[in-house]
């Protein structure tokens, strides 16, 4: 049979297949539109009870829409309208007024704190009116902080007063506090069950006790009690499935038989945890007489759309499952090419400039930046892209001033240039930064990518430290039998599927959105920060300035002193090609995070044009940074999710990849070469790295458990984990390299002296209770101050190193002191 013939019958069973499902394709594609209309209606019209309310209703009827409107992501006229009022508000609707207005402050964190302080002083004001009306307000804001006159009314307060302290004291997540509120249901003053349950049902999550607890005074309560309402409610909310359905016959009936306040509680309990079913009962109390019920009731059809999300498919999973074993099979390929040590840790020096430079790259672009990118522009702006002006000067910096050095010497690990210099102290110091920093650094990685997977997913936190292992087995697998030469394969295939999940993303919501001019901004967009061109104040969260020096010096600190990097230089064959490798990683470092930021900026758009389309209980601002794998996992078509969403835990794996190669290689050239008397052989050498990465790999699966304990969003996680570290780290290569007095003892008191910098400016609003420091400088003042303090430190003779230790140790801890005392 001819191939024309072949290529003829094949269009006849095309043409067939489209006769046959075309009619089922109109259908669908007709039902999900006329399904698109009727939700479009419905959330019109509970958008319009709200806007009205806010204009017409009540004092505290404003308070109730405006949180609604606020929580589903309509902020328009709310925070004008309260400012309006706040001028002459009286207690107790002041309260309400504040508390408004500190939710509706955006990316202003120091005006919302600004009103969160005057409720808080409202509530310690003992003169004050609303004191009660104060505390219920800090406890819905989430405040937790046990001051003492909070933990003093939790324990001799009276009525709802004593719950809503105990409400302010568990939302610090403390079991015990939590315990002490659920006492409350077996009060024998039916208002104060009704304020501790209705307390319980506002936590993010509660004990299997206290759920016990609940049932229990479900139970017991009697039917007519106010209180019933509000256990039902909390216990609903708080219940899986099943147990839902079980319990959603006796709430409804409050719908018809109910008083207003229960009423608005039914309406809330189902907006928080009801589904689709829901729908008809609240569209009928959406013309109930009460305006507070109203209000309630459009707020839970707005979150109950908002829950309406298609999530991955068959299909999608099964490109996942593709993937994985399509790295473990690269690993395996480059695995047979493997008879020396040489060839496992800089792959025989033979790889290509481009090859390397991709991999260099996706190495570097970890998740954290893949996801913080595009959360940037979204939440602050584009400022941090003048980042780029920096990128020809790093060039010069790096591929002029310090490839040459890495180039001209016949190393596998980059500290041997350190031991070359300084002696092997410091070699071993540099080595054992490396190692510490690239454990933080994985633990933390692996963790935020299994969040951000578990989020987009919509599973349950406790399924975190399943999607750790997962991934990290694969990672390991792969990079124990692959050696450099497979993590720089893998590196480049899972750089183009990150580009390609960005590309189409953004083509995707311009299609949908109808033309560029419909998201690309052309003005500041209200949610941004002031970002102006350099500003002194250290509390200025970005500047112009501040991006192009934090890029130089990150760039150059990491390019110059990271294993990671400097392994990728010497796999190459000489001098000029590491630098084409170098300049390759930084002109795919500018497309890249070009792109990222239109995505940024599309992403924006379609969420501002698309508020209900955000997940609830997540709002455009605070969870910017998960709206990317947001939009991947429910409105790419199906497949396609599955391969771009795949690109994250791509870009976890390269990078994880590359660190466990790097650090594995440092152990075993760097601690086994020199402590070992005799040389292992290739093969042995070889076997001694693959177990050595499994080892590793165990350990970072087994501390990513912990890093939900680390603050800050993830563009700030990013910086604060490299400057943390890496910036001392450099000050060791930019000691041994170009200060030709420096000592051993002046090199380590320099690096000191550049991680308290770096620690000192990155958490300094947990060393001091103040704002927090811009993070753009995190990294300029740990470079000054190291390589300030260790040239200055190498002067003093060797013969008084121990005087010169005790000396330079005082002034630091002076140093930190003065600071402490002065800004703080």
């Amino acid at each position: 049979m001819s191939e024309n013939t072949l290529k003829r019958r094949w269009r006849v069973w095309i043409f067939c297949l489209n006769l046959c499902f075309a009619p089922v394709s109109f259908e669908m594609i007709a039902e999900s539109s006329e399904l698109e209309d009727k939700e479009a209606k419905g959330r019109e019209r509970a958008i319009a009870v709200l806007r009205n309310a806010l204009q017409e209703g009540s004092q505290w009827e404003k308070v109730h829409a405006a949180e609604a409107l606020l929580w589903n992501g309509y902020p328009e006229n709310v925070k004008a309208t309260f400012e309006a009022d706040l001028a002459s508000a009286a207690p107790p609707y002041r309260i309400g007024v504040w508390r408004v207005l500190a939710k509706s402050q955006g990316n202003d964190e120091t005006a919302a704190r600004r009103y969160a302080q005057r409720i808080r002083d409202a509530f310690l004001d003992p003169l004050a009116s609303d004191r009660d009306y104060a505390l219920e307000a800090l406890a819905k804001l989430q405040f937790s902080e046990p001051l003492f006159e909070v933990v003093r009314v939790a324990r001799e307060g009276k009525g709802a007063f004593r719950a809503h302290a105990r409400w302010v004291l568990a939302n610090s997540g403390n079991s015990k506090e939590e315990a002490t509120l659920a006492e409350l249901l077996g009060s024998a003053e039916p208002g104060v069950r009704a304020s501790a349950a209705y307390a319980l049902r506002h936590l993010k999550r509660l004990q299997s006790s206290t759920l016990d607890k609940l049932e229990t005074a479900v139970v017991q309560e009697p039917p007519d009690s106010k209180a019933k309402v509000y256990e039902l409610g909390a216990l609903y909310v708080h219940s899986n499935n099943s147990r839902r359905e079980a319990l959603k016959g006796n709430l409804v009936e409050y719908a018809s038989n109910g008083a207003k306040e229960q009423k608005v509680e039914l309406c809330a309990v189902l907006g928080a945890a009801g589904n689709k079913a829901e729908i008809p009962l609240l569209e009928r109390l959406l013309g109930d007489e009460e305006l507070d019920v109203r209000i309630s009731a459009a707020n839970g059809l707005l979150r109950i759309e908002r829950r309406q999300h298609r999530g991955l498919s068959g299909l999608d999973w099964a490109i996942m499952a593709l993937y994985g074993a399509a790295m473990l099979g690269v690993g395996w390929m480059a695995s047979r090419r493997q008879k020396s040590s040489e060839e496992y840790f800089v792959a025989g020096r033979t790889m290509k400039p481009f090859m390397i430079g991709i991999a260099l790259f996706s190495a570097i672009l970890s998740p954290i930046s893949y996801l913080a990118h595009p959360g940037e522009m979204i939440k602050h702006g584009p400022v941090v892209l003048c980042g780029l002006i920096a990128l020809p000067i790093v060039y010069v910096v790096v591929g002029y001033g310090l490839i040459p050095f890495f180039m001209r010497l016949p190393i596998t690990s980059a500290y041997e240039i350190l031991e070359d210099r300084l002696g092997v102290s410091i070699r071993l110091l540099g080595s054992t930064i490396f190692t510490l920093t690239r454990l933080v650094w994985m633990s933390l990685l692996i963790y935020l990518t299994a969040r951000s997977m578990v989020v987009i997913l919509g599973w349950a936190p406790e399924m975190i430290p399943y999607v750790v292992t997962v991934a990290g087995l694969v990672t390991v697998v792969y990079t124990v039998m692959g050696g450099l030469r497979g993590v720089v394969v893998t590196n480049a295939i899972q750089f183009f599927i990150q580009i390609g999940g960005a590309i189409l993303t953004i083509v995707l919501i311009n299609q949908r959105l109808g033309g560029v001019e419909a998201w690309f901004p052309t003005s500041w967009a209200s949610s941004w920060d002031a970002q102006p061109f350099f500003s002194l104040d250290p509390f200025v969260r970005a500047t112009v300035v501040g991006a192009i020096l934090n890029s130089v010096v990150f760039w150059t600190c990491v390019a110059g002193s990271d294993q990671m990097a400097i392994q990728r230089y010497l796999a190459t064959r000489n001098e000029a090609a590491a630098r084409r490798a170098f300049l390759i990683n930084l002109i795919a470092s500018s497309v890249v995070l070009i792109i990222l930021a239109l995505l940024g900026f599309a992403l924006l758009g379609f969420f501002r044009a698309n508020p209900h389309l955000i997940f609830d209980g997540r709002s455009l601002i605070e969870d910017a940074d998960f709206l990317f794998p947001h939009y991947l996992a429910n409105y790419l078509p199906v497949g396609v999710a599955g391969l771009v969403l795949v690109g994250i835990f791509a870009d976890a794996m390269s990078s994880l990849s590359s660190a466990l190669n790097s650090i594995s290689s440092v152990f075993i050239v760097d601690f086994l070469g020199h402590f070992r008397k005799h040389k292992d052989s290739a093969h042995s050498q070889v076997s001694v790295a693959r177990y050595l990465t499994l080892v590793i790999g165990v350990v970072v699966v087994l501390t990513s458990s912990v890093m939900d304990k680390v603050p800050g969003n993830l563009q700030e996680v990013a910086v604060k984990t490299s400057a943390l570290f890496m910036v001392p780290l450099f000050v060791l290569f930019f000691m041994a390299l170009f200060v030709p007095f420096a000592t051993p003892l002046g090199t380590a008191i320099g690096a000191s002296y550049s991680f308290v910098a770096a620690a000192l400016f990155s958490f300094w609003d947990v060393f001091t209770g103040q704002p927090r420091l811009s993070f753009q400088w995190i990294s300029v003042v740990a470079f000054l101050a190291g390589v300030t303090c260790g040239p200055l430190a190498s002067l003093v003779p060797m013969q008084r190193r121990w005087l010169a230790l005790a000396v330079w140790s005082l002034l630091l801890g002076a140093s930190v002191m003065t600071i402490y005392y002065i800004v703080g």
